[in-house]
């Protein structure tokens, strides 16, 4: 959700967004299931599991489908440099000054950290129209970036 906090540069805006947001009510509404267990029909659940697993590779073909190449490298590294900043640098450093400050492993907790943006950004992006494709492309980049960069990681470095 942190792309609709700053739509337009305005939280008030970010929050009414919330309200458009499908995502938003389907979170909701698991965490409600969740919550009170309901017992529900076997024909919903599995239309539902069928329903979720195929979201997963929609969302891929999304991201495949909005990869571009017409922005410019310059504003593209740009972007890319300042996610990876943040993505790679300051939330790990986040992360693991949690961890210490808790006296907590940090093992699991500093790879997730350091995850690339999620699929659903590029669809977020799209749905509230700002440049989808920036979001892809940034996706696509890390997500290479964090498997070289895990790699070194856990065999180089024996992390």
């Amino acid at each position: 959700f942190t792309s609709i906090y700053i739509k337009d540069g305005s939280i008030k805006k970010g929050l009414e967004g919330i309200k458009r947001f499908p995502g938003f009510y389907t979170m909701v509404l698991v965490f409600l299931i969740a919550l009170f267990d309901p017992v529900l029909p076997q024909r919903l659940t599995s239309t539902l599991s069928f329903l979720g697993s195929v979201t997963i590779i929609l969302a891929i073909f999304f991201i495949g489908f909005s990869i571009n190449f017409e922005s410019r490298i310059k504003d593209f590294m740009a972007d890319l440099f300042h996610v990876t900043t943040f993505r790679f640098l300051l939330s790990p450093l986040s992360v693991l000054l949690l961890c210490l400050y808790f006296r907590i492993e940090p093992g699991a907790l500093l790879v997730q950290s350091m995850m690339p943006p999620a699929i659903g950004s590029t669809i977020i992006a799209a749905y509230y129209g700002m440049n989808y494709g920036v979001a892809a492309n940034v996706t696509s980049a890390l997500t290479i970036l964090f498997m070289v960069g895990f790699f070194l990681l856990i065999y180089v470095f024996r992390f």
